[in-house]
């Protein structure tokens, strides 16, 4: 496993982000819908971040981008 994948940091900075913003309106499709568009988002970036074609930071931004517009923020 890569070295940043084994720090729980990262995921403990994107809990503490939506803690408190839940938002448990909404169907179960709506919600498995979303939980689809998120898990190809992150496989998609997985693989281009092994690959070497992104890098952690950048990676990082376009999942942070992709968890905002799905949730429907800025």
């Amino acid at each position: 496993m890569r070295e940043p994948l084994k720090s729980p940091e990262w995921a403990h900075k994107m809990r503490s982000g939506r803690q408190g913003r839940a938002e448990p309106l909404g169907t179960a499709p709506a919600h498995a819908a979303a939980a689809e568009r998120l898990t190809a988002l992150i496989e998609g970036l997985g693989v281009r971040w092994l690959s070497g074609f992104l890098s952690l930071d950048h990676t990082r931004h376009l999942l942070e981008g992709g968890i905002h517009a799905e949730r429907g923020s800025d």
